[in-house]
């Protein structure tokens, strides 16, 4: 058996998502040979139990390893640490745990398209967003409105505004390869990744959907970080000291939107720190001075108006809300 494609999965604590996640996998119609690596980050509830039954299940495709420790809280990239390096395929596909396919011919779409453009590093695609339970759909994910030929320079724009489980990228990492050290000491994954896949060549979007990720789901990035500001902040300045890195990697080929970039990260930051103002009247008026007469109007309602503005958003949930679709069936449900 010659395995073409690796799909890396990373779990923990995920018991109520995990059987989707693998479920959807599996349903994937190729004419290759794929494995699933799965990284169980030392899970303390039944996820564990849940990977060993599919891996008896399909042995020659299911390979996991089980930590005792969380080396995700021990800052190590999981995906890239335990799977990546083991993937045997040509190219390697990625999905969390939370996360699943809904298009059970979407492997081999991505397989094909990269056997025709050996220029191409890396195919993502559109996907849906849904709450926690799967039950609602809450919007798509789409980083472009047709389907194009993505550049440094619009990846560096994007800051890792894809949908995560779409990737679908060459496998770099055979023999003695070892990633920059900026990709190394980056405290934030996912856009690391595709900064360093625009250094090997050009990344396909193609704006189909073709996956759905949970938001606030137990155990996820927005729920550790997105939603705590303290978290958020550092996440804000470890995102800007990552755009330093490269900046310095790529020789400063593209400082310009880099530096652009950098200015819309410490916008972010305004708007979680209404103490900056006081506490750093200089930065705060060195980023304020770049900002458009919209954020700026943003900024003085989030500090001036508090009250309003948090009304003014509970509003604007409850609407969304009900205009919110029922539940949709994808193809990996059926």
């Amino acid at each position: 058996m010659t395995i073409k494609v690796s799909v890396s999965v990373t779990t923990y604590n995920q018991e109520k998502y995990i059987k989707q996640t693998l479920d959807s996998i599996l349903k994937q119609q190729t004419d290759f040979d794929y494995e699933i690596l799965i990284n169980d980050d030392a899970s303390s509830d039944h996820s564990t139990a849940i990977i060993e039954k599919y891996k008896q299940t399909y042995p020659d495709k299911i390979k996991p390893i089980y930590q005792t420790e969380n080396q995700y809280t021990q800052g190590k990239e999981v995906h890239y640490t335990f799977n990546y390096t083991r993937a045997q395929g040509k190219y390697i596909a990625y999905c969390d745990g939370d996360d699943y396919w809904t298009d059970p011919t979407k492997l081999q779409k991505q397989f094909d398209f990269m056997e025709l453009h050996p220029e191409v590093s890396a195919y993502l695609h559109a996907g849906k967003s849904v709450n926690e339970q799967g039950t609602r759909i809450l919007g798509t994910q789409s980083a472009h409105e047709t389907n194009c030929y993505l550049k440094t320079e619009q990846v560096i724009g994007l800051q890792g505004m894809f949908a995560s489980n779409s990737l679908f990228m060459r496998n770099y990492y055979n023999n003695d390869f070892k990633m920059p050290d900026w990709f190394n000491e980056a405290k934030i994954t996912d856009y690391p990744l595709y900064l360093f896949l625009t250094t090997k060549g050009d990344i396909y979007y193609d704006n189909t959907v073709m996956c759905a990720f949970r938001l606030a789901s137990e155990g996820s990035w927005t729920q550790q970080v997105y939603k705590v500001p303290e978290q958020r902040i550092k996440h804000i300045a470890d995102m800007i000291n990552l755009l330093n890195a490269f900046d310095r990697f790529t020789n400063y080929e593209y400082t310009a939107f880099i530096q652009s970039q950098i200015n819309k990260n410490k916008f972010d930051c305004l708007k979680i720190d209404k103490g900056l103002r006081k506490k750093d009247p200089k930065e705060f008026n060195q980023v304020y001075t770049l900002l458009s007469s919209k954020e700026k109007i943003k900024i003085n309602a989030n500090h001036y108006l508090p009250s309003i503005v948090t009304i003014y958003r509970v509003m604007r949930d409850n609407r969304v809300i009900r205009t919110f679709k029922p539940r949709e069936i994808f193809v990996a449900e059926e």
